[in-house]
């Protein structure tokens, strides 16, 4: 019964347009995503926007917001706060 019911998930999502299949693919993945993997993902975002500004004097650097990831609900109360990262200086 659980396999049917995700088989009709999937033919309504893939009857989406393709940004809001995205999104609902992402919030659903969300849902079984740990601490370390969403950790892992804000260090993948900063290895790809590092990659992008690659020879520019600035970035973005992306981190989680001291104390707003401390709670037993952190998916739905965590902040992620970017900064812009200068690499020349002077």
């Amino acid at each position: 019964m659980g396999q049917q019911i995700s088989d009709q998930t999937q033919l309504v999502i893939n009857k989406l347009p393709e940004k809001v299949a995205k999104h609902v693919t992402l919030v659903r993945e969300s849902g079984s995503l740990t601490y370390e993997e969403f950790l892992g993902r804000v260090a993948e975002l900063n290895d790809v926007t590092a990659k992008v500004a690659s020879g520019q004097e600035k970035h973005l650097l992306f981190e989680v917001q001291p104390g707003s990831d401390s709670s037993a609900f952190w998916k739905v109360v965590v902040r992620v706060v970017w900064i812009l990262f200068y690499t020349h200086c002077g």
